[in-house]
């Protein structure tokens, strides 16, 4: 015979406080919710058995707390576990569901085809955006992703709220804003989802647009795109910069500075450097190329370049804080009659600062980027949720990396 007492110990064990206060999003007061569940399960506790027939502890715990966790009454949930779909609405089925699925029973009414979009009712679209801002390689990189996606929701039924996340536990804090926030979609900035996350979105049926993650070919569901930069150009396009700056010298220095590389399957920045490194070896340069790779692309890190490369023919910075740091620097330091010599010495990336200083820079034109989000997710709320639909298939969306010069 099972010990009935000791089974509902361990579900007063394993349901806390923190259980009641991240998943019962949809009840006025969690805490009490909590008190009540505590007093319950430990009466069950001391007095399992009771006459009749014996049901199952964790039938009585499902049905308890499913019913606690909602806030809908004790037919109700027997309606869900007995199957019979027809007396429940739609928003009251899928609310029971994501309970069932954060316990860890499923649903007794059947999974429903996860290819299978279950569109919410029209309205206004939540939309939560997940990113880093600790430690960040640009805080101004950062900023101006989120401006364009401000910019994005303009004149768009669209809602978006911010979330902080880190890298060390993206799939933990995402569950936990889906589970509290139910949102409509999400965005990831610079995150990659991995599979068990991936497979938690497609059950609870958020759509995904990501923004320059890793380059793979991710599920859909749940990820609808990534929008990424189009960056094999930047070869080409920097071969001719040099060869226009540096035509006057042989065996030209030229200097690279970049953060460390991140070694990941289809990392952006990984790509980019190896395109930057491929135009700067170029046969028909003849340079001598000299690696110096910073903590990150802030302001702060041109000093310890310029400190150790002062002399220098050519700096290649993925960033333009640094170019523009290292500007100042040269111009500060350069005797009067070549106050303009660094006009053919720095080249940044983001195009972000380099337009105000005359620096020239590869432009990932991060402002299109809120638009082609927010057009991945009008095709997908646009469709009809009355009719049948299956999830459209991944579909990239590339960016091209354009050149601006600081003319």
């Amino acid at each position: 015979m099972p010990d009935l007492g000791a089974e509902a110990r361990e579900w007063r064990a394993k349901i806390g406080r923190n259980w009641f206060l991240d998943v019962c999003a949809n009840v006025d007061d969690p805490a009490a919710a909590y008190s009540k569940w505590d007093a319950w399960i430990s009466a069950l506790a001391e007095h399992p058995s009771r006459p009749g027939p014996q049901v199952p502890i964790e039938t009585r715990v499902r049905g308890y707390l499913l019913g606690a966790a909602t806030g809908i009454c004790a037919a109700s949930v027997r309606n869900y576990l007995r199957g019979t779909e027809k007396e429940l609405g739609e928003t009251l089925r899928e609310e029971l569901r994501r309970i069932d699925h954060v316990l860890g029973f499923g649903s007794s009414v059947g999974r429903v085809d996860s290819k299978a979009i279950r569109l919410k009712r029209r309205g206004i679209r939540r939309i939560g955006v997940m990113t880093e801002f600790k430690d960040l390689p640009s805080l101004r990189y950062h900023q101006n992703v989120i401006r364009s996606l401000l910019d994005g929701t303009r004149d768009r039924n669209v809602s978006l709220a911010m979330h902080e996340v880190s890298r060390s536990n993206v799939s933990e804090s995402v569950m936990r804003f889906v589970r509290i926030h139910k949102y409509d979609g999400l965005i990831f900035i610079r995150l990659t989802p991995d599979q068990d996350l991936c497979a938690f979105l497609a059950e609870q049926q958020v759509p995904v647009v990501t923004i320059h993650a890793d380059m793979r070919t991710y599920l859909s569901p749940p990820v609808l795109s990534n929008i990424h930069p189009l960056q094999k150009g930047i070869e080409t396009l920097l071969r001719g910069h040099l060869a226009e700056c540096l035509r006057s010298k042989s065996a030209p220095r030229v200097v690279l500075i970049h953060m460390p590389k991140e070694g990941t399957e289809g990392s952006i920045r990984d790509e980019r450097i190896a395109y930057v490194e491929r135009a700067l070896n170029s046969p028909h340069l003849g340079a001598e190329v000299i690696t110096q790779v910073v903590e990150d692309y802030g302001f702060r890190r041109a000093i310890e370049v310029y400190e150790k490369h002062s002399d220098a023919d050519f700096f290649a910075c993925l960033s333009d804080e640094l170019a523009v740091a290292l500007k100042h620097l040269l111009q500060a330091t350069a005797k009067r009659r070549r106050k303009d010599d660094w006009k053919h010495k720095i080249i940044g990336f983001d195009n972000s600062l380099a337009p105000q200083e005359g620096i020239t820079s590869f432009n990932q034109h991060i402002e299109q980027i809120g638009l082609e989000v927010m057009r991945v997710f009008d095709q997908f709320f646009d469709l009809d949720p009355k009719e049948p639909s299956e999830w459209p298939p991944f579909e990239p969306r590339g960016i091209p990396v354009s050149l601006s010069t600081g003319d």
